[in-house]
């Protein structure tokens, strides 16, 4: 489970790369934020979310092996591709990563939060314009035989909040990323899940935390 789950996480958060030239990620303002108890909190993006207790808090450095094992993975031999996978590691910071508990009764449920610098040529300055290049970029790589992803950029309710998300779906682990643009970065939030009820937790912690909604739109 945990390798394809991997597999498919690597395929989300690596392809953006394929579309924009890397840009420098150097700034005295970034933050990565951090968890006080299960709350975690990010001034630079103004971000907040409040996580159940039993939810089990990874160490960063956890997802950034696992982007760049996935870089490995993917680029093989193809040496335009390896050049474009190696600036990945450049671009990609990971905010956080934490696991759901029901992994104990079979399923699997992850987030991690990452933040990706921007080339501002692209004027990618909201969420649904962040998530339809992904999906872009996702649609030139060679995906898994039933892999299915969404056609375009999709909007999430929040009460009077929305947000731009996409969805994939691959044997039956489900994925779905809700994404914002603050401060030249783009913020993808991405929960892999085999049970439903984790993704309306999810929507639950989102709706009572802080996404920069009317940026997402």
């Amino acid at each position: 489970m945990k390798k394809i789950f991997w597999l498919i996480i690597y395929i989300c958060l690596l392809n953006s790369l394929f579309a924009q030239k890397s840009v420098s990620t150097k700034t005295t303002q970034f933050d990565y934020g951090d968890f006080v108890g299960k709350v975690y909190s990010n001034k630079y993006f103004n971000l907040k979310f409040t996580f159940p207790e039993n939810w089990i808090i990874q160490p960063k450095s956890e997802g950034d092996d696992s982007i760049k094992l996935g870089q490995t993975v993917i680029k093989g031999k193809n040496a335009q591709t390896q050049k474009l996978i190696n600036q990945a590691d450049k671009k990609l910071k990971t905010l956080f990563l934490i696991d759901s508990d029901t992994s104990a009764g079979g399923g699997y449920t992850r987030v991690i939060c990452v933040a990706e610098k921007l080339n501002p040529i692209y004027k990618i300055n909201t969420g649904t314009k962040y998530i339809q290049e992904l999906l872009r970029s996702l649609k030139l790589m060679v995906l898994p035989p039933g892999y299915i992803l969404s056609k375009t950029a999709k909007i999430d309710t929040f009460g009077k909040n929305k947000l731009a998300y996409y969805d994939t779906e691959y044997s039956v682990i489900l994925q779905r990323g809700y994404a914002t643009v603050k401060n030249g970065y783009g913020v993808l939030c991405h929960i892999t899940y085999t049970n439903q009820a984790d993704l309306e937790i999810f929507r639950q912690i989102i709706s009572e935390g802080n996404y920069n909604f009317a940026e997402g739109q």
